[in-house]
């Protein structure tokens, strides 16, 4: 096979790639913000020399609400086919995470979150308007092709 064709075979996966990575950071927005996350953050890092293609962030207001949360998210992901996180920080009260194998899931106290501040850390990240993928109230319909805007809305 040329070189050419290999390197448009390669383009075509990694885009592919990226593409799914989105949709992963996009429907986990979506998760949160009907979850009642606050302070939703969604980065694009794929331009940048990191272990992940997206953050995204999230602030819940009590233990039990950063809980619910993840929850929440990984019940969204799982029922479009994405169910191979890594938990870590479960038992925490400031920070879990929620590690798919491109996307990273960051449910922060209020205090760990303006402690660690991702947002400062990886300013140089593009940031995603994730609602504008929702419609303009973040709803969203989750089907067995994927996501979409709920009509009506």
């Amino acid at each position: 096979m040329p070189i050419v064709m290999k390197a448009r075979k390669a383009e075509a996966v990694a885009r592919e790639m990226y593409e799914e990575s989105r949709e992963i950071a996009v429907a986990a927005a979506g998760a949160l913000f009907e979850g009642k996350g606050e302070d939703i953050a969604l980065l694009d890092l794929s331009a940048l020399p990191a272990c992940v293609e997206f953050f995204v962030i999230a602030t819940g207001n009590s233990v039990v609400h950063m809980r619910s949360l993840t929850e929440r998210v990984m019940e969204s992901l799982a029922r479009l086919g994405f169910r191979n996180a890594k938990i870590e920080g479960e038992e925490s009260t400031a920070w879990i995470l929620l590690d798919y194998p491109s996307v990273l899931v960051h449910v922060f106290s209020s205090e760990a979150r303006n402690f660690y501040g991702l947002e400062r850390l990886w300013g140089d990240a593009e940031v995603v308007d994730w609602r504008e993928e929702f419609g303009p109230d973040g709803q969203v319909e989750y089907t067995d092709a994927g996501i979409r805007p709920q009509s009506g809305v």
